[in-house]
């Protein structure tokens, strides 16, 4: 029962990685499928310890930079209801 949900987790962590980086517009999907079709096999030896230098292939969009602020509502014009 624990490898169906390693399996299951994997699976699931895959899947999300990939709708959240499609939905950011942050994944390449070219890549993707060269890698998943074994063309492009992924390189241990490139694998860096800083963080910093991950290459992502083009500069990431982060979604919150395209967020508006939330306008403010002036409740003072609404009627005070007390319960």
């Amino acid at each position: 029962m624990s490898e169906a949900r390693a399996l299951t987790n994997f699976a699931g962590n895959s899947i999300a990685t990939l709708v959240v980086g499609k939905w950011t517009n942050t994944v390449d999907l070219d890549r993707v499928e060269q890698v998943l079709s074994g063309r492009d096999p992924f390189d241990y030896s490139s694998m860096t310890v800083d963080s910093h230098d991950v290459h992502l292939g083009h500069s990431p969009v982060n979604p919150a930079d395209q967020l508006q602020p939330t306008p403010q509502v002036d409740v003072s014009q609404y009627p005070h209801q007390q319960h």
